[in-house]
């Protein structure tokens, strides 16, 4: 049998045979996905989204080499937010307490001294500033932070 249509979409030239009822599928197209057979809304469906998905991966490839490689971008669900810092938070005052003194001078840190907060997910990282020396310390808002200070 020659045809124009492609293998996938061949007619299916089967006959089946039951106690009662001869059942001939010859003359109905048939569409297979992953070995099985489709309707044609189906198959068309799906090769639309394979073609989608080949430009949009295409597209994100272009972006990617049009970036600069040497800057390092920080993880999407990070959030940096400039002072004054506003909104509610949930913090660990026992644990924040203990890391509220400057690393260079000891001294204490204060609040009003924040600079900038980095949040990561529920957590925030506190940027403050020491009033003495002038050095940025990284105040961790609860443990399990993963901060190098």
């Amino acid at each position: 049998m020659e045809s124009d249509l492609p293998l996938e979409i061949q007619p299916l030239e089967v006959e089946v045979e039951t106690e009662k009822v001869k059942y001939n599928f010859s003359n109905s197209l048939k569409y297979r996905w992953k070995g099985k057979v489709v309707s044609e809304k189906f198959y068309n469906r799906k090769m639309k989204q394979a073609a989608a998905r080949i430009t949009r991966r295409a597209a994100k490839e272009a972006e990617a080499s049009s970036d600069n490689s040497n800057e390092q971008h920080e993880p999407d669900n990070v959030q940096e937010v400039e002072f004054p810092v506003k909104g509610d938070r949930i913090v660990d005052l026992e644990f924040m307490a203990k890391r509220m003194i400057c690393i260079e001078c000891q001294g204490h840190l204060l609040l009003d001294n924040i600079r900038k907060e980095i949040k990561r997910r529920c957590r925030s990282i506190l940027h403050i500033e020491c009033e003495e020396c002038k050095i940025i310390n990284k105040v961790p808002t609860k443990g399990n932070c993963n901060v190098n200070i």
